[in-house]
C-alpha cells in the first residue's frame, strides 16, 4: 500500500500527467486535488479531486473527476462526467453518464443511466434516460420518484437538432397553414 500524508508526495509520483502505483492507494489528507490521472487497485481518501480516476475499488467521502472507472464505489457524494462502474453505492451522484451493474443511491441526477440489474435510490433519480440491460431489470426509489427530464434535442431523418428550434418552427409553420 502507498499512503500519501501530502500533495508533495503524491506529485512527486506524478509521471507524464499519471499517478501509477501498482498497488492500493491510501491518501490521508484532506481536500487532495490532483492534476493528473490515477490509476491504482484500491483507492482510499477522504475528499478527492482528479481528472480520471481508475481503481479496482474506490472508498471517499467526496469523488470529483472527469472520468471514473471503478469495479467496486463507496462515497458520500461523486461529482463526475462519466462513471463505468460494477457495483456504486453512494449517498448522492451527479453525473453525466452512468454505465453500471448496480446502483445504490439516496439521490441520483444524471443525464443518462444505464445499469444491468438494478437501480435504486432511497429518495430521487432525475435523469434523460434510464435503461436496465438485462430483460428483468428494475429501477425505483423508495422515497421519492424518478423524473425523466426533457430531451434537449430531438433527432430527424438520422440528424439531430435542438428541440426547441425544431418547437418553434414547427409553431410557424402551423400559424402559417391556419391563415
Amino acid at each position: 500500500m502507498k499512503t500519501y500524508t501530502n500533495i508533495k508526495e503524491v506529485n512527486k509520483d506524478i509521471v507524464n500527467g499519471v499517478l501509477r502505483v501498482d498497488d492500493d492507494i491510501h491518501i490521508t489528507f484532506d481536500e487532495c486535488k490532483i492534476e493528473a490521472d490515477i490509476v491504482c487497485r484500491n483507492l482510499t481518501a477522504y475528499n478527492i479531486t482528479a481528472y480520471n480516476i481508475t481503481a479496482y475499488n474506490i472508498t471517499a467521502r467526496n469523488v470529483a473527476t472527469l472520468n471514473l472507472t471503478a469495479l467496486n464505489i463507496t462515497a458520500h457524494n461523486i461529482d463526475v462526467h462519466n462513471i463505468d462502474a460494477y457495483n456504486i453505492d453512494a449517498y448522492n451522484i451527479d453525473a453525466y453518464d452512468i454505465n453500471a451493474n448496480n446502483i445504490t443511491a439516496r439521490n441520483v441526477d444524471a443525464h443518462n443511466i444505464s445499469y444491468f440489474a438494478v437501480c435504486s435510490a432511497y429518495e430521487n433519480i432525475i435523469c434523460d434516460s434510464i435503461e436496465g440491460r438485462r430483460t428483468n431489470a428494475k429501477h425505483f426509489c423508495l422515497d421519492g420518484e424518478i423524473t425523466t427530464r426533457e430531451p434537449k434535442t430531438i433527432e430527424v431523418l438520422g440528424k439531430t437538432y435542438n428541440k426547441k428550434d425544431v418547437e418553434e418552427r414547427l409553431r410557424e409553420l402551423q400559424e402559417t397553414a391556419n391563415k
